[in-house]
């Protein structure tokens, strides 16, 4: 993405982002971005290993839902704006998944693989 003008690398990475999901393509670059500030980083981290081909777009929500519960709204928006292009509103899927939260335990079962313990222990 040398010599693009930032505006144009954004939407680059977002759409990259949004075919990752919808196809199951491996996100995991994405998910970790430098562009995330340090406290999202471990979460990103997280959810890279639990999904490491990608969030498939049937664990989504669910996936909001599991670290509603542990995190802020904000925080939890900034990390799905980065998993999908903004066709989805990130505030929005996390306000979606407090009002009516979904059965996750497949999605809160791969998380736990990846460590969902000590992420929970971590300040």
């Amino acid at each position: 993405m040398a010599g693009l003008p930032h505006a144009a690398e954004v939407v680059l990475t977002r759409t990259i982002i949004a075919i990752s999901i919808a196809t199951g393509f491996d996100s995991a670059h994405a998910m970790t971005s430098s562009n995330l500030p340090d406290h999202l980083r471990g979460t990103a981290e997280l959810v890279a290993r639990a999904y490491p081909r990608g969030i498939p777009a049937a664990d989504y929500l669910p996936l909001l839902s599991v670290l509603a519960e542990h995190m802020s709204q904000s925080n939890l928006a900034r990390l799905a704006d980065t998993w999908n292009d903004h066709a989805r509103s990130g505030y929005n899927d996390v306000l979606r998944v407090l009002s009516d939260p979904l059965p996750a335990s497949a999605v809160r079962d791969r998380l736990d693989a990846a460590g969902f313990a000590q992420w929970l222990e971590q300040p």
